[in-house]
C-alpha cells in the first residue's frame, strides 16, 4: 500500500495516469477486425447472422429459451414494458440509474418507488409486496452493482399478485415466446412485413458490428468475472477493518458480477464525508462515482410522483461511492487505491482543516 502523502495535502499524485471508473475489458483485436471486415463487405449491418449468432450464444450461456439483442439497456426497458402491454403503476427502486424510471414514464406509466435495504442496496421482497396495489401492472427490478435482486422471491411476489417482472437489459431474456416476438417487432419500429406497425416501437436493433463485439466479450466472460471478483476480494481484505467504510452485503446464496465496486462511507466514523474521499482520490488520479445521487424520487423529472418515505434510499444516496474495479485494475493498482482510501481516513482531521 502507498506510504505517500495524499496529493490533496501536498504530496505527488499516486497515479500519473488517471485510473478511470470504467473501461471496457480487452479482447484480441485481430479476430474482431477480421469479422468486421467480412460483415462490412457483406453490406448487411443490421438484421443479419451476427446478431442471430450472438442471441443463440446468450441463450446457451444462460440456458433460456429466448434472448433478444437490443441497441441499449434503455431500449430494452422501454420496449420490454411495451411488449408486455403493462398498464397502471410500476414498482421500482428509486436507488437506480435514471433510465430505469425513464422507461416507465416513456410508456405513460406511473412509477411507484420502493425503498431499499441500506445493507444490500436492494429492495426486499417484503417491501415490494407491500408496495403493490390494485393499480400495479409490473415490478421493474434492478440487480444493483451486479448483485441479484432476490429473483426467485420476487418472482413469487409477482406470481401471487398476477404481475409481470421486467429486468434491465440491452439483452432481454424471457421464458415467453410471445414476449420475445413482441420485443423483436418493437426493436424494428413495431413494423410488420406489410408496413402496418403492430405498435409504436423504436429503431432499437443491435448492429452486426456490436453483435461481433458482444460475442467476443461473451467468450471471455468467465475470465472477466473472475478478475473482477479477485479485485473486489482484494479491496474487501485491505479495507474490511476500516472504521466507517462498509461494502454492500450479499443476500444469502447470491453471487455478484461486481459490475461496480461500491463502498458506503459513514462520515461520523470514517472521519470525513464521501465528497472529501472522492476529491482526495481524484487528486491522486483515481476516478470515482457517487451512484445513485440524487435518487430518482429527488430528480426533477419525477418531482410530481408521490412516494412513501424512503430512508434507506436516501442514506445510500448520501454514502455510496463506486471505486474502479474493472478488468484494467490489477492487484497492484487495487492495493494502491485501497492505500489511498486508508490514508484519507488516517488524515481526516487534516483534510477537514484544509476544507475549512
Amino acid at each position: 500500500m502507498t506510504t505517500q502523502r495524499l496529493a490533496l495535502l501536498g504530496g505527488a499524485p499516486e497515479f500519473a495516469q488517471r485510473v478511470p471508473i470504467a473501461r471496457p475489458d480487452a479482447f484480441p483485436v485481430e479476430p474482431v477486425l477480421a469479422e468486421l471486415r467480412t460483415t462490412l463487405a457483406s453490406g448487411q449491418l443490421t438484421n443479419g447472422p451476427r446478431v442471430e449468432a450472438f442471441e443463440a450464444a446468450v441463450r446457451a450461456r444462460l440456458r433460456v429459451p429466448e434472448a433478444v439483442a437490443l441497441q441499449s439497456c434503455s431500449a430494452g426497458l422501454m420496449l420490454g414494458l411495451r411488449a408486455l402491454r403493462v398498464e397502471g403503476e410500476v414498482v421500482l427502486p428509486s436507488f437506480t440509474f435514471c433510465a430505469t424510471g425513464h422507461a416507465v414514464l416513456w410508456n405513460g406509466l406511473r412509477p411507484r418507488f420502493v425503498d431499499i435495504d441500506p445493507a444490500t442496496l436492494l429492495p426486499t421482497p417484503d417491501a415490494v409486496a407491500q408496495a403493490i396495489t390494485p393499480r400495479t401492472g409490473a415490478l421493474l427490478l434492478v440487480h444493483t452493482f451486479g448483485v441479484p435482486c432476490h429473483p426467485r422471491a420476487m418472482a413469487e411476489v409477482a406470481e401471487d399478485a398476477e404481475l409481470v417482472v421486467a429486468a434491465e437489459g440491452g439483452l432481454a431474456t424471457t421464458q415467453d415466446a410471445e414476449a420475445a416476438r413482441a420485443l423483436r417487432t418493437g426493436r424494428n419500429y413495431g413494423n410488420t412485413p406489410t408496413y402496418d406497425p403492430e405498435f409504436a416501437g423504436l429503431s432499437a436493433r443491435m448492429s452486426e458490428l456490436h453483435a461481433i463485439l458482444g460475442q467476443h466479450s461473451l467468450a471471455r466472460l468467465d475470465d472477466a468475472l473472475r478478475h473482477r471478483a479477485e479485485v473486489a476480494a482484494l479491496f474487501r481484505k485491505a479495507l474490511g477493518d476500516l472504521p466507517g467504510l462498509a461494502f454492500p452485503s450479499l443476500p444469502k446464496g447470491a453471487q455478484s458480477t461486481h459490475k461496480d465496486l461500491a463502498v458506503l462511507v459513514d462520515p461520523a466514523r470514517f472521519g470525513t464525508d464521501r465528497g472529501t474521499l472522492a476529491r482526495a482520490l481524484a487528486a491522486d488520479g483515481v476516478e470515482t462515482r457517487p451512484y445513485f445521487d440524487p435518487p430518482l424520487h429527488a430528480q426533477r423529472v419525477f418531482r410530481g410522483v408521490a412516494h412513501a418515505p424512503l430512508p434507506g434510499t436516501e442514506l445510500a444516496a448520501q454514502r455510496v461511492l463506486c471505486l474502479p474495479g474493472h478488468g484494467h485494475v490489477d492487484a497492484s493498482s487495487a492495493l494502491r487505491i485501497a492505500g489511498l482510501v486508508r490514508a484519507v481516513h488516517e488524515h481526516a482531521a487534516e483534510l477537514r482543516e484544509g476544507a475549512a
